[in-house]
């Protein structure tokens, strides 16, 4: 066997171990969903603290939860405001990339990286622009999410008992239908955002996202 050969074989090799397009999208997907789920944690923090102040029986969207997030100088308030607004996401790509210089946590457990080679302003602004695309793109997936959850799991179990109401699914713990509702919420959303990262191929990792925004992807590990 001659040194081409050999070289062939290597690539041949590496080629193997290189995950598919798909993987590679889904991949991205959920380092997004990663950070989102930080940051919208984070920005909801003086909501939750207050919530549980006052122990109130439920944070949600009634009329002891907006109370509480109307009083405390308006923290929990602005909390609820940011988290739906592309603020948080771009203040975290600002604060990983141009400030510590490294991948966001998402991007870092998934090991997938996205950055922008630009200095000063220019690459603050690609950063930016990035993180709107993000939002974005996130907004969509939320509500792609919620109408597979439902139309997969909460329509089908409220046919069922209205159709066949000796099949009696409310039986079963609330616990299960919630559940599976929300897998199939973080499978569907993972999915409708991976779909946006899709990369131009196996080594190519750069989706339209990324070459509109300027943006160099490259794996971590």
């Amino acid at each position: 066997m001659n040194e081409s050969d050999i070289t062939e074989q290597s690539g041949n090799n590496i080629e193997q171990k290189l995950m598919s397009v798909p993987q590679l999208a889904l991949l991205r997907g959920a380092s997004l969903a990663i950070d989102f789920v930080l940051v919208g944690t984070l920005a909801l923090v003086p909501m939750l603290f207050h919530g549980g102040a006052l122990e109130l029986p439920n944070i949600g969207f009634n009329k002891e939860t907006l109370e509480v997030i109307a009083k405390a100088n308006g923290a929990s308030l602005i909390g609820v405001f940011l988290a739906l607004t592309p603020l948080p996401i771009i203040y975290l790509r600002l604060l990983f990339k141009r400030v510590m210089k490294s991948p966001t946590p998402g991007e870092a457990i998934v090991g997938i990286t996205s950055y922008s080679n630009s200095a000063g302003i220019e690459g603050a602004i690609q950063e930016i622009l990035y993180g709107l695309a993000q939002y974005f793109m996130s907004a969509f997936a939320l509500v792609f999410g919620c109408l597979a959850a439902f139309i997969a799991t909460l329509l089908p179990f409220n046919l069922i008992q209205d159709f066949i109401p000796w099949l009696y699914l409310s039986s079963l713990p609330g616990a299960v239908e919630i559940t599976l509702a929300a897998t199939i919420y973080a499978l569907s959303y993972i999915a409708a955002v991976g779909f946006a990262f899709v990369p131009h191929s196996r080594t190519d990792l750069a989706s339209y996202f990324d070459d509109n925004c300027q943006l160099e992807v490259k794996r971590l590990r």
